[in-house]
């Protein structure tokens, strides 16, 4: 109880920043991509993903939607996401480059066919 009181106290005086995570709720993977670019202005990275399959035939943009947590990046990390075709390809070369897979995500397609989604932060 006096933690609580204490945490609250210390947030409301400024002292200690309070952690604020939001979900983006269920949305299509170009909504997603419209959201991310917004982030990093707004000092925010996305932190977790799950991926899931919309039904719609073919495999285009539309055959995905996603449910991120967004939180605070105070700390101005970078990161990349991916989802689908080429993900193997893209975590390879992501992680190359000094970044670490913080989340991912699968699903199966009725054809079988296995689709990834994935988080990778970088320290700088």
């Amino acid at each position: 109880m006096f933690k609580k009181i204490l945490i609250a106290t210390l947030a409301v005086s400024g002292l200690v920043q309070p952690a604020i995570a939001r979900q983006t709720g269920w949305i299509g993977t170009a909504e997603w991509a419209r959201i991310s670019r917004t982030l990093s202005d707004r000092g925010e990275m996305p932190v977790s993903v799950k991926c899931k399959d919309t039904g719609n035939r073919g495999l285009n943009w539309k055959s995905s939607i996603a449910n991120v947590r967004i939180e605070k990046n105070p700390d101005h990390r970078r990161w990349y996401w991916w989802f689908g075709q080429n993900y193997g390809r893209a975590k390879t070369r992501v992680e190359k480059q000094g970044y670490k897979l913080v989340s991912h995500s699968v699903y199966q397609r009725a054809s079988g066919l296995k689709i990834n989604c994935g988080i990778w932060h970088k320290s700088k």
